[in-house]
C-alpha cells in the first residue's frame, strides 16, 4: 500500500506574530483611552505585545503548537484592542455631541484651561 507521508500542519514562516499590530493597536488604544479618561484599553494590547513576542522564540525552540497558541491569543487581543479603542472613540464622539457639539466642547476647554491657570 501507498502512504503518503502527512504534511506539516504550517511551516514556521507561516505563522505570523502581529508584533508590528499588537504594537500599532496598543498605541492608537492608549491615545484613545487617555482622551476619555479610560486608560483601560491598551492593557490588552501590551498584553498582544508580550504573546507576539514570544511567537518568534518559540518558533526557534521549534515549539510549532506553542507558537500557533501565541499567535491566536496575540491576534485575539489585538482584536480586543481595536474594540476598545473604538468604543472610546465612540464614548468622546457622543460626550461632545451631548455637550453641545464641538464648539460648546471648545468653550468648556477653554474656561477648564482658564480655571487651571488661575488656580496656579
Amino acid at each position: 500500500m501507498n502512504a503518503m507521508p502527512p504534511l506539516p500542519d504550517a511551516a514556521p514562516q507561516n505563522i505570523p506574530n502581529h508584533l508590528g499590530w499588537s504594537i500599532a493597536v496598543t498605541v492608537i488604544a492608549a491615545f484613545a483611552t487617555f482622551c476619555t479618561c479610560c486608560g483601560l484599553g491598551a492593557i490588552p494590547g501590551a498584553i498582544a505585545i508580550f504573546f507576539s513576542t514570544q511567537v518568534n522564540s518559540k518558533l526557534r525552540q521549534g515549539d510549532l503548537a506553542g507558537a500557533r497558541s501565541a499567535a491566536t491569543v496575540a491576534k485575539i487581543l489585538c482584536w480586543v484592542t481595536v474594540g476598545l479603542a473604538l468604543l472610546c472613540v465612540v464614548y468622546l464622539a457622543w460626550s461632545i455631541h451631548s455637550a453641545g457639539g464641538i464648539d460648546q466642547f471648545e468653550v468648556m476647554f477653554r474656561e477648564a484651561v482658564e480655571q487651571a491657570q488661575r488656580q496656579r
